[in-house]
């Protein structure tokens, strides 16, 4: 375990760093606090936590915050676990990116990770327990040519939501802010409540993305999905040349789920994808002010109700 409080660049050809862990640990193994994290060429794999937690806290085996700048670029992470059980309100990730201006990720891959987490009561504060393989808060987010297969999330209680990459950003008066996510695949993914959580962004784009036999099994019926779009109600999303293949989503919509956003574009491949027990087989839409969606396809998505899309509370829908 390190602590590393000014800058750090670390650089692998082919990853030729590896950091291979063959026996349990305890802690994070890297923890950086400074202005600028650099890190490419790495393989990181083998890691297992399991571990009580005892007071509130946020675990991380990656933790990095208070940065200007994080820059993630052809890395490998695999086979890793964490197993946690709390009494208390305890984020839980893998990677866990935190209070952090600019973050930029390429090339990597995560596959194959476990984070399970079983919290004993329900959360009373506002800083509650959740699970994700990682998670990150940044005014900029840009994620390019990555790929998230198999990884899972798993709780041994009804209060604990999971995803596997949640991404947070806040309104700023900067020009450049908000998510960018492109040429990105998610495939055989399991996860509580959604495979990707997007929050609270003034602003987001998703390009060239792929979503193929995800799983999210939401613990009551509930806004989630495959993809979650959540917002502090000004956020201008765009979705284009995606594609949603056999996805399902058990209590929640079976692909994308968009809850208080003011305006919603989508260009993009719907195939059977499921909503069990749930709303929107491909798309539901709640407090959505304006949505338009250009050029998609739907086929044989399926839902109790709105196999194709489904929309409440919502202002106006346009097809074209």
């Amino acid at each position: 375990s390190s602590r590393i409080t000014q800058n750090i660049t670390i650089r692998g050809a082919n990853h030729t760093v590896v950091i291979d862990c063959s026996k349990t640990k305890t802690g994070p193994v890297l923890d950086f606090s400074g202005s600028k994290f650099c890190l490419s060429g790495l393989l990181f794999r083998n890691y297992s936590i399991n571990q009580a937690i005892e007071d509130q806290t946020r675990l991380g085996v990656w933790y990095i915050q208070n940065s200007d700048l994080v820059q993630i670029s052809n890395c490998i992470l695999e086979d890793c676990q964490i197993h946690v059980t709390t009494h208390f309100d305890s984020p839980t990730s893998f990677i866990n990116i935190n209070k952090t201006h600019k973050l930029i990720m390429n090339g990597i891959t995560i596959q194959r990770m476990l984070v399970t987490v079983r919290q004993t009561r329900q959360s009373t504060s506002m800083v509650s327990t959740s699970a994700a393989i990682m998670f990150a808060s940044a005014f900029y987010i840009e994620v390019s040519s990555s790929v998230f297969k198999e990884n899972k999330i798993l709780s041994g209680s009804k209060f604990v939501p999971g995803s596997i990459l949640g991404l947070a950003s806040t309104e700023t008066f900067e020009a450049e802010r908000g998510q960018i996510m492109t040429n990105c695949n998610f495939t055989d993914n399991y996860a509580i409540t959604s495979v990707v959580q997007s929050y609270a962004t003034p602003n987001a784009t998703l390009k060239r993305c792929n979503f193929l036999r995800n799983t999210v099994i939401a613990n009551v019926r509930q806004i989630t999905g495959t993809l979650f779009l959540e917002s502090n109600s000004n956020a201008v999303i765009e979705i284009s040349d995606s594609n949603f293949k056999n996805n399902t989503g058990n209590g929640t919509a079976g692909a994308i789920s968009a809850y208080n956003v003011w305006s919603l574009t989508i260009k993009a491949n719907f195939e059977s994808n499921v909503a069990i027990s749930g709303d929107g087989g491909a798309i539901r839409a709640k407090m959505v002010q304006r949505m338009s969606i250009i050029g998609s396809n739907f086929t044989n998505n399926t839902a109790d109700s709105g196999g194709a899309v489904s929309s409440d509370d919502s202002g106006y829908i346009k097809f074209s």
